[in-house]
């Protein structure tokens, strides 16, 4: 069974290890140059499906998701494509069934069933709070994809916005940019 892998990404979602092997690995969003990947292998009768996560907090949730019934390993890639794995979770702790059935595949239906029976890992349900805004689950999915940790991308902006307070308005369109470059800041 395959658990890591760490090399370049290439077109089409392939990852060439240093030794000269091409993976092909279904990833949450686009990757570009060196990554390290924590896979999730998947194997049926007639294939062997690699799904990779940059972070095992975002494994753990996607194994999470493919645990209930009637959702396979794509609708859960698709979930988290769709919302991002800030927003997912979000959405999953909070039973906000109108979130989760924007996702591609997903329906009402579907929403209601998947917040109704997903467990949550308490190690990843324990890093988001209950009153995030919009534009926080937005700052921190986009530090998560600069390479941040999620605990890293967490904690930097819950600091930003003690540091910014009422001064910033949450509503607005350009909050995530600036809860995004305010982070990166204090990040240095």
């Amino acid at each position: 069974m395959i658990n890591y892998l760490v090399g370049k990404m290439k077109e089409d979602d392939i990852l060439l290890t240093s030794t000269g092997v091409g993976y092909e690995v279904s990833t949450i969003g686009t990757l570009a140059g060196k990554v390290e990947l924590f896979i999730h292998t998947v194997m049926r009768e007639n294939e062997i499906k690699l799904y990779g996560f940059t972070n095992l907090d975002e494994k753990k949730l996607f194994i999470a998701l493919i645990k209930i019934n009637k959702v396979g390993p794509n609708m859960a890639l698709g979930i988290l494509r769709s919302l991002g794995y800030s927003e997912t979770l979000s959405a999953l702790l909070a039973k906000d069934v109108d979130r989760l059935a924007k996702s591609k595949g997903v329906g009402k239906q579907m929403a209601s069933t998947i917040v109704n029976s997903i467990k949550v890992p308490l190690d990843i349900s324990a890093k988001v709070e209950d009153n995030d805004s919009g534009a926080k689950y937005d700052a921190i999915e986009t530090l998560l994809a600069l390479g941040f940790s999620l605990e890293e991308a967490h904690l930097s902006v819950k600091n930003t916005l003690v540091e910014l307070g009422d001064s910033l308005d949450l509503t607005l369109d350009t909050a995530e940019s600036v809860i995004v470059a305010q982070s990166l800041r204090s990040m240095k």
